[in-house]
């Protein structure tokens, strides 16, 4: 009778052992985390801690503001062609926020850097509107919002997105910064092939004055968007520029146009993004594969 009682003693005691071990790893990880929270408030303050945590909080509701533009941006063009007047904001905070992300990624030297650029593209804009000389004659409409000399602001955002991923695709490559200057501004009017007519059509960002023979845009377009693109590369190529994280914020822009292509059966842009790809892909293969070549010679040198 006592081996009985003292056997279901020590049952009931194994069994409850798992039960006050994990109470007790739960209790001390929240105390290394007490203990974390302690030195950096005894490191920052209180303040800095609050101001940390509002700014996480501030960047997750951002990008969900993103993510429903982004869905309701498609689901509008293929439900009704348009946005709706109520939702006229919507194109150009688009735009603004993507730009706002891409610059929180960069840093704050290569932010300013990618800042410049945009600039300088606005600036571009104002000129091959006025004159007609870069990219032909057009006009912008009220879809991209309010804007100077007929350029809307939003500008500005998309000349820093669209060179932030011909950068990274750059780097990715492994393109020496003093092949930038030529190879940057072909990657530059690839992605022009691409936004162009999805922009132009069923965004109806602006309107050609003069149709040309690609969905409407005359070809010395894309030979001005060479031309301009040339002191941008120049520029990046001389500066400290770094891509960073820059990859998933612009490319999200840019499968925005290709969605609204596939949506409203657009399929010369999706066919030369999916050369684009490929191109890059093979690209990549091409130089492991050398460099793991050079590197067995050399080995095999020595």
């Amino acid at each position: 009778m006592g081996r009985d009682i003292l056997a279901s003693a020590s049952e009931r005691s194994s069994s409850t052992r798992p039960v006050l071990r994990g109470r007790w790893h739960t209790s001390r990880r929240w105390n290394s985390y007490s203990t974390f929270i302690c030195r950096d408030r005894e490191r920052h303050g209180w303040k800095t801690l609050v101001m940390q945590a509002a700014f996480r909080i501030a960047t997750f509701l951002v990008v969900f503001l993103y993510g429903i533009l982004w869905v309701g941006g498609i689901t509008s063009s293929v439900l009704w062609g348009e946005a709706p007047a109520s939702a006229s904001w919507a194109a150009p905070a688009f735009l603004y926020i993507s730009s706002l992300l891409l610059l929180k990624t960069s840093g704050v030297r290569s932010g300013l850097l990618l800042l410049a650029v945009g600039v300088y593209g606005f600036g571009i804009e104002i000129l091959g509107l006025t004159t007609g000389v870069l990219f032909g004659d057009y006009k912008y409409t009220a879809v991209l919002g309010p804007g100077m000399f007929g350029v809307p602001y939003a500008l500005v955002s998309s000349w820093m997105v669209v060179t932030a991923f011909a950068v990274f695709v750059l780097v990715y490559l492994r393109i020496p910064r003093k092949w930038w200057v030529v190879v940057g501004p072909f990657v530059m009017v690839i992605l022009d092939l691409i936004l162009e007519p999805a922009a132009t059509g069923p965004m109806g960002a602006w309107i050609w004055e003069s149709a040309g023979g690609y969905y409407g845009v005359p070809i010395n377009n894309f030979v001005g968007w060479f031309i301009a693109s040339i002191p941008i590369f120049t520029f990046l190529s001389l500066s400290r520029y770094s891509h960073r994280d820059s990859l998933h914020i612009a490319a999200s822009v840019l499968l925005f146009f290709i969605a609204l292509s596939v949506a409203h059966l657009l399929w010369t842009p999706v066919f030369i993004a999916l050369l684009f790809v490929g191109l890059w892909v093979f690209w990549k293969r091409f130089r492991e594969t050398n460099l793991g070549c050079e590197s067995a010679l050399l080995d095999g040198a020595k």
